[in-house]
């Protein structure tokens, strides 16, 4: 069974919320469109200290960046953003 013949099971017994021009609503705006969300699992190497994970941690969270770019910064600009920092860090380190 593909994804879509799933959908149309649940559709006989939910409601969706669902938007023409937004897609698939969701309780987090982020995940707004498909009702999917992917990740990225990263194994880093052992010469990356603890003490850089930590920080990444935080210089990375949304606020964070916001706070460091004077903008309000939408999903996919974040995770731009996220990605050049992760990697200036790591070369850096």
């Amino acid at each position: 069974m593909d994804s879509f013949g799933l959908e149309r099971i649940f559709a006989d017994q939910l409601d969706f919320a669902f938007s023409d021009a937004w897609g698939y609503l969701t309780a987090c705006p982020t995940n707004t469109g498909t009702g999917l969300r992917a990740s990225v699992m990263i194994h880093f190497i052992d010469s990356v200290s603890v003490r850089t994970l930590n920080e990444l941690m935080v210089e990375t969270q949304p606020a964070h960046l916001q706070y460091r770019t004077k903008q309000c910064l939408d999903a996919s600009a974040r995770d731009v953003l996220r990605a050049e920092w992760v990697r200036h860090r790591l070369i850096s380190s």
